[in-house]
């Protein structure tokens, strides 16, 4: 048959077809030379012409890609020069479907791979038979159900040759390399690219060169999409939902699932709806319980923020559960930026390397160019909700003990100071005389000072101060009072400091501490002299002075 010049462009006719399928279903069409449209739906085929373009099996763009643009660039450039085998992988929801998905629709991929796309759909239980059944029938080829297994796939991969067209092969979600392998067709003219949560499925269906880790998003289009998601919530309260996108961690999916939350009508009629919805969603455990469907799955199933990642757990607890076990310990460390050394990480949760390498592996722990690692914010969300207490005690002693051992060495601590400041607001809600708040002011108390740390310092000594008082710890107590006497004092609120080391002298006096007593009266002495008291400043000195001798 030859082609009509008058009917429409066979890219045109495909993206027709796929806006007129409904936004849950999935395209399965093949357009001929002749550029008839051969749409098959389910598997059955309407027109018996042999394809020159396929589009099979190709979910629908449904989802704004925002902050992609580079990316998305890089990979086209890649896809189109040459290398036959390329693997994406990342963290679960961050949006790796979504990304093969609008490569899969991208003018760019269209015009260069002008054989087609094939959509193969893994994940956890991969249905292989199912997608070769489509892809054949999409081929044309006949009797192929009749076919022994060992011959389906070679016979895929002939007739994909014999288009003798560039052909993009999309292997999404692959959870393991022999599913991988069982749609990887052998053509010179095909091109696969491979999605997954695992970094060492990726490394070895594609090497090392054909590895591309997929980063999460900056702030700027983090904010974007949420915005563009939930105007209405955005716009009722910019501060609060930019500090709620920052609690995202740059997570498509998690701003997906938040902005769908904050969307609803009946959020975000009333501006006091609106603020009990930002509320209600600063708890990290109503966020994790969010839901929606995966791009992609023909069941229409909801799969929650939580159980998206938890997948990965059940994955690795058949193989390793020392490292499953040692993922919920590594909640006890604060989540990106902040960075932690392999040797904590081992410390607290008692893990070896192995498991922290499958950890990695499975994109649930990020290592960067310095062996540090790092938890995602909404990975670490999940790794706290089976947190043993042990771990979290484990991490405060271990930091504790390294900014005591190095408390004059303040580029040592400043490294270590988003770990203990994470710790502090563990702890802080639950002073007891076992976990003692004052330890933290104790160690950090020349770094905070020397740092001008004043508010971090005050905030934490009034706390330990209230648990001081609580635990009737008097001597505590003084010190405490002194620490916030002493912030008082460098900022210039002399009275002030003045009104918290009187209130810590006949503290110390009551539980006979000489020293501390020494170092209050010698403190107000200072304040007086600052004060131009000259007088009183000299009595409370000479009243120190035999204290200290």
């Amino acid at each position: 048959m030859q082609a009509d010049s008058k009917q429409p462009d066979p890219l045109t006719t495909v993206k027709q077809e796929i806006e007129r399928v409904d936004s849950g279903g999935v395209a399965v069409g093949v357009i001929n030379a002749a550029a008839d449209a051969n749409i098959y739906m389910g598997g059955q085929r309407i027109v018996e012409t042999r394809p020159d373009f396929l589009y099979t099996a190709v979910p629908p763009m449904i989802r704004r890609l925002l902050g992609r643009e580079e990316l998305v660039d890089a990979l086209i450039t890649r896809l189109a020069g040459g290398e036959a085998l390329l693997a994406a992988h990342g963290l679960p929801g961050v949006g790796k479907t979504t990304l093969a998905v609008a490569l899969a629709h991208h003018k760019g991929v269209l015009d260069h791979f002008s054989g087609g796309v094939l959509w193969g759909a893994l994940g956890q239980t991969p249905d292989n038979a199912g997608v070769q059944a489509i892809w054949s029938g999409a081929l044309l080829i006949p009797n192929f159900n009749e076919l022994p297994p060992a011959q389906k796939l070679p016979r895929l991969s002939q007739a994909v040759s014999e288009l003798r067209r560039p052909v993009l092969v999309i292997l999404d979600d692959a959870w393991t390399l022999e599913a991988a392998q069982a749609l990887q067709l052998g053509a010179p003219n095909i091109t696969h690219l491979l999605t997954t949560r695992n970094w060492s499925l990726a490394t070895r269906f594609a090497g090392a060169s054909g590895t591309l880790p997929i980063p999460e998003l900056a702030a700027e289009p983090s904010h974007a999409l949420l915005e563009a998601l939930a105007p209405g919530a955005w716009a009722s309260d910019p501060s609060a939902a930019a500090a709620l996108a920052g609690d995202a961690g740059g997570l498509p999916l998690a701003l997906e699932l938040l902005g769908g939350f904050l969307a609803a009508p009946e959020r975000m009629l009333f501006p006091d709806l609106a603020q009990q919805a930002f509320a209600e969603l600063a708890d990290p455990a109503a966020r994790l319980e969010l839901a929606a469907r995966r791009l992609g799955d023909l069941g229409g199933t909801q799969q929650t923020l939580a159980g998206t990642i938890r997948l990965s757990l059940d994955d690795l607890q058949a193989t390793s559960p020392a490292a499953v076990e040692a993922f919920f310990a590594l909640g006890a460390f604060a989540p990106k930026p902040a960075r932690f050394e392999r040797d904590a990480a081992i410390a607290v949760s008692g893990a070896g390397s192995t498991e922290l390498a499958l950890l990695a592996a499975r994109s649930l722990l990020e290592i960067d160019e310095e062996a540090q690692l790092a938890l995602h914010q909404v990975v670490a969300d999940v790794a706290r909700t089976e947190m043993a207490e042990e771990a979290a005690v484990a991490h405060r002693d271990h930091y504790l003990g390294l900014a005591n051992e190095n408390n004059e060495d303040w580029q040592a601590i400043e490294q270590i100071y988003a770990q203990i400041k994470f710790a502090w607001q563990q702890f802080a809600d639950r002073d007891t005389p076992e976990n003692n708040l004052a330890q933290f002011v104790w160690a950090m108390r020349i770094y905070q000072e020397r740092r001008g740390l004043w508010e971090d310092k005050l905030s934490w000594a009034e706390r330990a101060l209230d648990g001081a008082r609580k635990n009737e710890d008097q001597k505590t107590a003084a010190s405490m009072l002194i620490n916030i006497g002493y912030v008082y004092d460098a900022l210039g609120e002399k009275q002030q400091a003045l009104d918290k080391y009187n209130e810590a002298l006949p503290l110390y006096r009551q539980v006979g501490d000489k020293g501390g007593e020494a170092t209050t009266l010698n403190n107000i002495g200072g304040v007086y002299s600052a004060l131009g008291e000259k007088q009183q400043a000299l009595d409370k000195y000479n009243e120190a002075l035999p204290l200290y001798r």
